[in-house]
């Protein structure tokens, strides 16, 4: 900006001094005037200077004000992108750990109880179905964070015998939008 403030004094004087001489030649061409070019540029040239210079300020103020905030604009998006990242990041860290013990769980039990076998196999489908849907998406409701929940907790309890979970949700809030496995981190 000082470069701009810099040119735009160097260039204002010879502009203003055309302006006048352009604005007085028809008259000293006719000979109306003689020597009031000089006084004229006395006269209107600071005032003219004044407005150049608040006239570049401003349009200067513009052009700022439009990067500023289209660098706020790109910091926010930047932002958006990272947390995203993160949660890609988070999820892709916890999904292979539960699924390694779920997979030893079911196949600790394929032997001794194959029901429940099949009942974590069907969770366990369930599960990732639900998981890989919502992916796609940075927002689920409620009411399919819970699913995914009784999902993971049913595997879960398979490893854990003594586990037990009570979920008390009123069904006003299950429609709600939440951040995906908001409940599982």
């Amino acid at each position: 900006t000082r470069r701009v403030v810099t040119r735009l004094g160097l260039l204002a004087v010879p502009l203003l001094v055309l302006q006048d001489v352009g604005r007085s030649a028809p008259a000293i061409a006719l000979g109306w005037q003689d020597r009031l070019v000089g006084r004229a540029l006395l006269v209107s040239g600071p005032l003219n200077l004044f407005l150049l210079v608040a006239a570049a300020a401003l349009g200067l103020l513009v052009v700022y004000m439009q990067r500023e905030r289209d660098n706020a604009v790109l910091q926010a998006t930047l932002q958006a992108e990272l947390a995203s990242a993160r949660l890609q990041t988070l999820r892709l860290q916890l999904n292979p750990h539960f699924l390694f013990n779920a997979l030893n769980s079911i196949a600790s039990l394929v032997h001794s109880d194959t029901a429940k076998a099949d009942a974590a196999v069907a969770a366990l489908s369930s599960f990732l179905r639900g998981s890989l849907a919502v992916t796609r998406g940075e927002e689920t409701t409620l009411e399919n964070e819970l699913r995914l929940v009784d999902a993971y907790l049913e595997i879960e309890s398979l490893r854990f015998e003594w586990l037990t979970v009570d979920l008390d949700v009123p069904d006003a809030w299950r429609s709600a939008c939440v951040p995906a496995f908001v409940l599982q981190l």
